[in-house]
């Protein structure tokens, strides 16, 4: 077993079961597995991209929530997710960029509003 077949998810032909790599028999229907002619297509993802992807578009997703609430606890939250998809898989770096930017953006926003209010106090 190795990191690549680890993380991508495998289902028996016969009855659809989740299975692991290098499993001899199903446990959905018990079916006897061959493993030799397994290939992994260029395109299939693993299931840390799919997760990784997950969490890029929660980044953005907790940007675009925190503009309307005005809390810097959705823009915090952005970031970590953000770092988090990066760090999980390449496939979602671009959109895991987007959500760190601008959930700095907003943290900074936020920041420099609370400083004006307080200075007109």
């Amino acid at each position: 077993m190795n990191k690549e077949t680890d993380k991508i998810d495998y289902f028996c032909t016969k009855c659809n079961a989740k299975i692991k790599y290098g499993q001899q028999k199903c446990s959905g229907c018990g079916d006897a597995l061959e493993w030799d002619d397994v290939e992994v297509s260029e395109g299939q993802e693993t299931s840390a991209s799919v997760d990784a992807k997950r969490y890029a578009t929660a980044s953005i997703i907790f940007v675009i929530t925190g503009v309307f609430l005005v809390t810097p606890l959705f823009a915090i939250t952005a970031i970590i997710f953000g770092f988090r998809a990066k760090r999980m898989d390449e496939s979602a770096k671009t959109l895991a960029n987007i959500g760190i930017i601008a959930g700095i953006a907003e943290f900074i926003i936020w920041a420099v509003s609370v400083v004006i209010i307080l200075s007109m106090m």
